[in-house]
Protein backbone atom coordinates (compact mmCIF):
# COMPACT_ATOMS: atom_id res chain seq x y z
CA UNK A 1 0.00 0.00 0.00
CA UNK A 2 2.90 2.47 0.78
CA UNK A 3 4.96 1.89 -1.97
CA UNK A 4 1.96 1.92 -4.46
CA UNK A 5 0.40 4.94 -2.86
CA UNK A 6 3.80 6.87 -2.84
CA UNK A 7 4.48 5.98 -6.62
CA UNK A 8 1.02 6.80 -8.01
CA UNK A 9 1.08 10.34 -6.67
CA UNK A 10 4.92 10.63 -7.55
CA UNK A 11 6.28 11.26 -3.70
CA UNK A 12 4.81 14.80 -3.94
CA UNK A 13 2.54 14.56 -0.87
CA UNK A 14 3.32 12.92 2.04
CA UNK A 15 1.72 10.08 3.29
CA UNK A 16 0.90 9.40 7.03
CA UNK A 17 0.32 6.40 7.93
CA UNK A 18 -2.53 6.03 10.73
CA UNK A 19 -0.73 2.72 12.47
CA UNK A 20 -1.62 0.76 15.55
CA UNK A 21 0.05 -2.10 17.46
CA UNK A 22 4.13 -2.85 17.76
CA UNK A 23 4.45 -4.98 14.51
CA UNK A 24 2.82 -2.52 12.08
CA UNK A 25 4.34 0.64 13.38
CA UNK A 26 7.55 -0.33 13.76
CA UNK A 27 7.02 -1.73 10.36
CA UNK A 28 5.94 1.86 9.22
CA UNK A 29 9.16 3.44 11.02
CA UNK A 30 11.60 0.84 8.78
CA UNK A 31 10.01 2.11 5.71
CA UNK A 32 9.82 5.81 6.82
CA UNK A 33 14.00 5.74 7.77
CA UNK A 34 14.48 4.47 4.20
CA UNK A 35 16.46 7.52 2.16
CA UNK A 36 13.83 8.02 -0.89
CA UNK A 37 10.74 7.61 1.95
CA UNK A 38 12.31 10.28 4.31
CA UNK A 39 10.03 12.81 3.64
CA UNK A 40 7.22 11.28 2.14
CA UNK A 41 5.96 8.94 4.74
CA UNK A 42 4.70 10.19 7.92
CA UNK A 43 4.20 7.22 10.64
CA UNK A 44 1.51 8.29 13.15
CA UNK A 45 1.29 5.53 16.30
CA UNK A 46 -2.90 4.87 17.38
CA UNK A 47 -2.05 2.89 20.31
CA UNK A 48 -4.54 3.84 23.00
CA UNK A 49 -3.14 4.69 26.78
CA UNK A 50 0.13 3.94 25.66
CA UNK A 51 0.21 0.56 24.52
CA UNK A 52 2.98 -0.91 22.96
CA UNK A 53 1.52 -4.77 22.30
CA UNK A 54 1.78 -6.43 18.97
CA UNK A 55 -2.52 -6.37 18.47
CA UNK A 56 -3.75 -2.98 17.47
CA UNK A 57 -6.86 -1.28 19.54
CA UNK A 58 -10.16 -3.19 18.94
CA UNK A 59 -13.75 -2.07 18.88
CA UNK A 60 -15.96 0.27 16.58
CA UNK A 61 -15.57 3.13 18.66
CA UNK A 62 -11.83 3.00 18.31
CA UNK A 63 -11.72 2.05 15.17
CA UNK A 64 -13.59 5.38 13.75
CA UNK A 65 -12.10 7.58 16.33
CA UNK A 66 -8.47 6.70 15.93
CA UNK A 67 -8.12 7.48 12.25
CA UNK A 68 -10.47 10.39 11.73
CA UNK A 69 -8.79 12.22 14.48
CA UNK A 70 -5.89 12.10 11.95
CA UNK A 71 -7.88 13.75 9.53
CA UNK A 72 -9.56 16.08 12.18
CA UNK A 73 -5.69 17.37 13.17
CA UNK A 74 -4.87 18.20 9.68
CA UNK A 75 -8.28 19.89 8.76
CA UNK A 76 -8.04 22.33 11.75
CA UNK A 77 -4.14 23.10 11.03
CA UNK A 78 -5.85 24.19 7.37
CA UNK A 79 -4.53 20.78 5.15
CA UNK A 80 -6.91 19.15 3.13
CA UNK A 81 -6.60 15.46 4.04
CA UNK A 82 -7.40 12.39 1.56
CA UNK A 83 -8.83 9.66 3.78
CA UNK A 84 -8.08 5.78 2.29
CA UNK A 85 -8.36 2.80 4.04
CA UNK A 86 -5.74 0.49 3.44
CA UNK A 87 -7.74 -1.80 1.04
CA UNK A 88 -7.79 0.97 -2.04
CA UNK A 89 -5.71 0.21 -4.97
CA UNK A 90 -4.20 3.86 -6.21
CA UNK A 91 -4.27 3.42 -10.50
CA UNK A 92 -3.31 7.31 -11.08
CA UNK A 93 -3.49 10.48 -8.46
CA UNK A 94 -6.74 10.54 -7.35
CA UNK A 95 -5.86 14.31 -5.45
CA UNK A 96 -5.96 16.27 -8.85
CA UNK A 97 -9.44 15.39 -9.67
CA UNK A 98 -10.66 15.11 -6.30
CA UNK A 99 -9.20 18.59 -5.08
CA UNK A 100 -10.72 20.19 -7.86
CA UNK A 101 -14.26 18.39 -7.26
CA UNK A 102 -13.86 19.92 -3.75
CA UNK A 103 -12.94 23.35 -5.17
CA UNK A 104 -15.43 23.38 -7.36
CA UNK A 105 -12.79 23.67 -10.37
CA UNK A 106 -14.14 20.13 -12.44
CA UNK A 107 -13.36 19.79 -16.07
CA UNK A 108 -17.03 19.44 -16.62
CA UNK A 109 -19.35 22.46 -17.12
CA UNK A 110 -20.85 23.57 -14.64
CA UNK A 111 -19.52 21.17 -12.42
CA UNK A 112 -20.87 18.16 -10.51
CA UNK A 113 -23.96 19.08 -8.52
CA UNK A 114 -23.46 20.06 -4.92
CA UNK A 115 -24.77 18.13 -1.83
CA UNK A 116 -26.38 18.31 1.37
CA UNK A 117 -28.57 16.07 3.12
CA UNK A 118 -28.67 13.43 0.45
CA UNK A 119 -29.96 15.53 -2.32
CA UNK A 120 -28.47 17.98 -4.60
CA UNK A 121 -29.00 21.78 -3.75
CA UNK A 122 -30.92 23.84 -5.89
CA UNK A 123 -29.08 25.95 -8.10
CA UNK A 124 -30.54 29.05 -6.66
CA UNK A 125 -29.20 27.69 -3.12
CA UNK A 126 -25.95 26.94 -3.96
CA UNK A 127 -25.31 30.34 -5.86
CA UNK A 128 -26.15 31.76 -2.18
CA UNK A 129 -25.03 28.88 0.39
CA UNK A 130 -21.44 28.01 -1.83
CA UNK A 131 -20.76 31.08 -4.36
CA UNK A 132 -17.48 30.19 -4.98
CA UNK A 133 -18.77 26.58 -5.62
CA UNK A 134 -17.14 25.01 -2.48
CA UNK A 135 -17.39 22.07 -0.85
CA UNK A 136 -16.66 20.35 2.63
CA UNK A 137 -16.09 16.85 1.91
CA UNK A 138 -16.03 14.68 -1.40
CA UNK A 139 -17.79 11.00 -0.56
CA UNK A 140 -18.36 8.02 -2.74
CA UNK A 141 -21.30 6.07 -2.63
CA UNK A 142 -21.71 2.00 -3.33
CA UNK A 143 -21.61 0.95 -6.77
CA UNK A 144 -25.25 -0.76 -5.75
CA UNK A 145 -26.29 1.43 -3.53
CA UNK A 146 -26.61 4.81 -2.19
CA UNK A 147 -24.92 4.28 1.49
CA UNK A 148 -21.65 6.37 1.60
CA UNK A 149 -18.40 4.33 1.69
CA UNK A 150 -15.85 5.30 4.69
CA UNK A 151 -12.80 3.89 3.11
CA UNK A 152 -11.88 7.12 0.13
CA UNK A 153 -12.82 10.45 1.19
CA UNK A 154 -11.44 13.69 0.96
CA UNK A 155 -11.85 16.91 3.45
CA UNK A 156 -10.93 20.24 2.40
CA UNK A 157 -9.67 22.32 5.21
CA UNK A 158 -12.31 24.82 6.25
CA UNK A 159 -14.51 25.58 10.09
CA UNK A 160 -17.25 23.36 8.70
CA UNK A 161 -14.79 20.68 8.29
CA UNK A 162 -13.69 20.23 11.05
CA UNK A 163 -16.69 21.06 13.11
CA UNK A 164 -18.61 18.10 11.14
CA UNK A 165 -15.76 15.79 12.02
CA UNK A 166 -16.21 16.81 15.77
CA UNK A 167 -19.59 16.13 15.58
CA UNK A 168 -19.05 12.63 13.72
CA UNK A 169 -16.35 11.71 16.21
CA UNK A 170 -18.48 12.97 19.16
CA UNK A 171 -21.45 10.78 18.00
CA UNK A 172 -19.22 8.21 17.32
CA UNK A 173 -18.33 7.95 20.98
CA UNK A 174 -21.95 8.33 22.02
CA UNK A 175 -22.84 5.52 20.31
CA UNK A 176 -19.45 2.81 19.94
CA UNK A 177 -21.23 -0.03 19.17
CA UNK A 178 -23.25 1.72 16.23
CA UNK A 179 -21.83 0.59 12.28
CA UNK A 180 -18.80 3.13 11.10
CA UNK A 181 -20.16 2.90 7.61
CA UNK A 182 -23.73 3.73 8.88
CA UNK A 183 -23.00 6.28 11.13
CA UNK A 184 -20.68 8.04 8.30
CA UNK A 185 -23.31 8.15 5.91
CA UNK A 186 -26.08 9.40 8.75
CA UNK A 187 -24.16 12.18 10.07
CA UNK A 188 -24.12 13.55 6.45
CA UNK A 189 -27.98 12.62 5.86
CA UNK A 190 -27.27 11.10 2.80
CA UNK A 191 -29.06 8.10 2.67
CA UNK A 192 -29.80 7.30 6.47
CA UNK A 193 -31.54 10.12 8.62
CA UNK A 194 -29.00 11.01 11.19
CA UNK A 195 -28.22 13.33 14.31
CA UNK A 196 -29.33 17.17 13.14
CA UNK A 197 -26.69 19.91 12.19
CA UNK A 198 -27.18 23.59 13.43
CA UNK A 199 -26.28 26.12 11.04
CA UNK A 200 -22.52 26.43 10.40
CA UNK A 201 -21.13 29.69 11.43
CA UNK A 202 -20.75 32.56 9.21
CA UNK A 203 -23.06 30.78 6.59
CA UNK A 204 -26.56 33.23 5.31
CA UNK A 205 -29.52 31.46 6.91
CA UNK A 206 -30.92 28.52 5.31
CA UNK A 207 -27.84 27.31 4.16
CA UNK A 208 -26.58 23.52 4.99
CA UNK A 209 -23.85 23.32 7.89
CA UNK A 210 -21.68 20.30 5.39
CA UNK A 211 -22.00 20.42 1.85
CA UNK A 212 -19.98 17.64 -0.18
CA UNK A 213 -20.23 16.08 -4.05
CA UNK A 214 -19.71 12.88 -5.08
CA UNK A 215 -17.60 11.05 -6.38
CA UNK A 216 -18.22 9.05 -10.19
CA UNK A 217 -18.02 5.10 -8.85
CA UNK A 218 -18.87 4.39 -12.55
CA UNK A 219 -16.07 5.87 -14.10
CA UNK A 220 -13.17 6.81 -12.54
CA UNK A 221 -13.53 6.01 -8.32
CA UNK A 222 -15.11 2.18 -8.93
CA UNK A 223 -16.27 0.87 -5.38
CA UNK A 224 -17.30 -2.26 -4.42
CA UNK A 225 -21.23 -3.23 -4.40
CA UNK A 226 -21.22 -3.02 -0.66
CA UNK A 227 -21.88 -6.39 -0.36
CA UNK A 228 -21.87 -9.96 -2.03
CA UNK A 229 -24.87 -9.17 -4.37
CA UNK A 230 -24.80 -12.63 -6.13
CA UNK A 231 -24.61 -14.43 -3.71
CA UNK A 232 -27.23 -13.39 -1.17
CA UNK A 233 -29.11 -10.36 0.32
CA UNK A 234 -26.57 -7.19 0.50
CA UNK A 235 -25.52 -5.97 4.04
CA UNK A 236 -27.29 -2.59 3.63
CA UNK A 237 -30.80 -4.00 3.36
CA UNK A 238 -32.62 -5.84 6.11
CA UNK A 239 -31.54 -9.37 6.52
CA UNK A 240 -28.28 -8.83 5.14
Amino acid sequence: FVHRTLWVTSFRLPLVLACAGAALCGLCQRLASVDALERALICHPLDAAGDTGDAPPTGEELRIGMPYSTVLALAAMGVDALYLDLDVYLLRDPWPQLQRLAYGDSASSPPPPIFAQGSPLEASVAARCAPEREVELVVAEHFHARCLNVGLFYARASRATVAWMLRYLAWAHSWPLGNEQNLFDASLGHSLLGEPFAPAEGRPGGCPSVMYRLMDVAGEFLIAGGGNVQAGTPWWESGG
